[in-house]
């Protein structure tokens, strides 16, 4: 995302649990809005107030599934992050429920894309084959985590 030049003014994180990922999307592209949803059931949400101290979010507390979340969550994007239910039906509905908020050519970030037993892997096969993302890139650490990065395409 660094590399591409690109403003990122607005993102949106899907599963935040501590924080941490925010906090570095904060400190390295300075998005003016950060919004993030979870359902705080993660033993790490402890720590999300210390690591978010001073920067300013909108934070839904709730299923990203449940229509009332879906509705209140307004954008349009340049930056969506999905790191939550790592099953494939829930990630094919965040993405069909989020992606059209995310502008055109906004990037759509997938974590935990490098454990097999993870659905997110075939989510990340089948949005590298289709017309409506393209893939930048994937990265995979040594313990079988991993994040694909894609720029939408299409609207």
């Amino acid at each position: 995302i660094l590399d591409s030049g690109t403003e990122i003014s607005s993102y949106l994180e899907i599963g935040v649990a501590s924080g941490g990922t925010a906090f570095i999307i904060n400190h390295f592209l300075h998005p003016s809005r950060i919004v993030l949803i979870d359902d705080n059931q993660h033993p790490k949400v402890k720590y999300r107030s210390s690591i978010l101290q001073g920067i300013i979010t909108e934070q839904i507390i709730g299923n990203s599934h449940e229509q009332k979340v879906i509705d209140s969550v307004t954008g349009p994007f340049d930056l969506v992050l999905l790191d939550g239910d790592t099953g494939y039906d829930a990630t094919m509905v965040d993405i069909a429920n989020y992606a059209s908020k995310l502008i055109v050519g906004g990037f759509l970030a997938i974590h935990d894309t490098a454990n097999p037993g993870f659905g997110v892997c075939q989510v990340v096969k089948e949005l590298s084959q289709g017309k409506d993302y393209k893939l930048i890139g994937e990265w995979i650490d040594s313990v079988s985590c991993g994040i694909a990065l894609f720029r939408k395409e299409t609207e």
